[in-house]
């Protein structure tokens, strides 16, 4: 599928998930207050939607809010990929070369792909992408930290479309940031044509 009709397929499912999220999350209040919910558990559930498409998302309740995600799991044709729906609403497209680097870099030994997205949303992150380089109008490159190391990417900024090719773990890392700009301006050269998505 192209950016745009990616982009077309998940925004028809999330409103619908988001509205669901959020009473499920409503929910899981009720079990947090009756002690059979911990505050902070990351429970994960599986949705399929009207258009059959299979999403996992998670559900954390804290004190006086809760924080839910789900990311969109399929086969690109190439490969396993999933996309999220981050909380600006930019379409978050994870390849499939992103999880087995993800699982091989921080030595999970996970052997399903499910299993491998379903560590990766334990996780407790929120993007903060910063541009490496500019590839075209309104295309760049990116590396953004989530707890246990960087991710790298492109992103179409005008679309609201990030494509997230690699991770890197934080061991692996030079804390100078002129060192560590220039590594990861190197590492995701590799993905400019657009990194392949087997899995």
């Amino acid at each position: 599928m192209t950016e745009d009709e990616i982009i077309k397929e998940v925004r028809k499912d999330y409103d619908i998930l988001k509205r669901k999220m959020h009473y499920h999350a409503q929910d899981i209040r009720r079990l947090v207050i009756k002690g059979s919910v911990k505050l902070g558990d990351k429970l994960l559930f599986d949705y399929t939607s009207k258009y059959k498409n299979h999403w996992i998302y998670r559900i954390i309740c804290f004190k006086k809010e809760y924080d839910y995600l789900a990311m969109l799991v399929y086969h690109s044709g190439k490969g396993h990929v999933c996309i999220e729906v981050a909380q600006d609403g930019t379409i978050m497209y994870h390849t499939g070369h992103f999880f087995l680097r993800y699982n091989e870099r921080l030595n999970l030994g996970l052997c399903t792909f499910n299993d491998i997205v379903r560590a990766f949303m334990h996780e407790s992150f929120v993007y903060h992408l910063q541009n490496i380089d500019q590839i075209s109008p309104d295309v760049y490159s990116f590396f953004g930290r989530i707890e246990t190391g960087i991710i790298l990417g492109t992103a179409n900024r005008k679309k609201h479309f990030a494509r997230i090719n690699t991770f890197l773990p934080e061991s692996s890392l030079s804390y100078n940031q002129k060192e560590l700009h220039e590594k990861l301006r190197k590492e995701i050269e590799k993905y400019k044509d657009g990194a392949n998505d087997r899995l």
